[in-house]
Parts: structure tokens; C-alpha cells; sequence
């Protein structure tokens, strides 16, 4: 299991702050699922469990488009978060 330090001002960021509850759980989730390059292997389902809320894909890619950029659609099931690695 991998332990990370996270940003400390992630709550003034204006993206956050404009998120939903479920969006912003989903966000931190992503974050500490993703692997140490900031690369999710997505799984909706699976994330949907964990966070208590259903997120579907759709959803999803509307919502955090600023944010995560998708390799090759959903069909290689990852995609890279932004405000990862900087």
C-alpha cells in the first residue's frame, strides 16, 4: 500500500471548491488510486463502491475534463490526472 503526502491547499483550489460533494470524494479517491505517475486505471464501478455515490463514465469526462486527460478513450481504461505531477 502506498502512503502519500497530499496538498495541503487542494480545498482553496478553485476547481474544488466549484465541485459537488460526490465529485470532490471522487476526485480525492482518484488521486489516491492512481499510480505513482498519476495514471487511474478506471474502473467506475469499483469507485462508485468505495465512495458511496454512482459516477458513471459519462459523468465523469464532463465533470473533471479540466482536470483528467484520457489516452485513447475509455478504451485502454486509463487516463491521466493534471494536478498530479508538477
Amino acid at each position: 500500500m502506498a502512503k502519500r503526502m497530499t496538498d495541503s491547499d487542494k480545498w482553496k483550489k478553485g476547481f474544488i471548491r466549484g465541485l459537488a460533494p460526490k465529485y470532490k470524494l471522487f476526485w480525492l479517491y482518484i488521486l489516491d488510486d492512481c499510480t505513482h505517475a498519476g495514471i487511474w486505471e478506471t474502473d467506475f464501478e469499483v469507485a462508485s463502491i468505495r465512495i458511496g455515490s454512482k459516477i458513471t463514465e459519462a459523468e465523469a469526462v464532463t465533470v473533471m475534463a479540466s482536470q483528467i486527460k484520457i489516452f485513447d478513450g475509455y478504451k485502454n481504461n486509463k487516463c491521466r490526472t493534471d494536478d498530479w505531477v508538477k
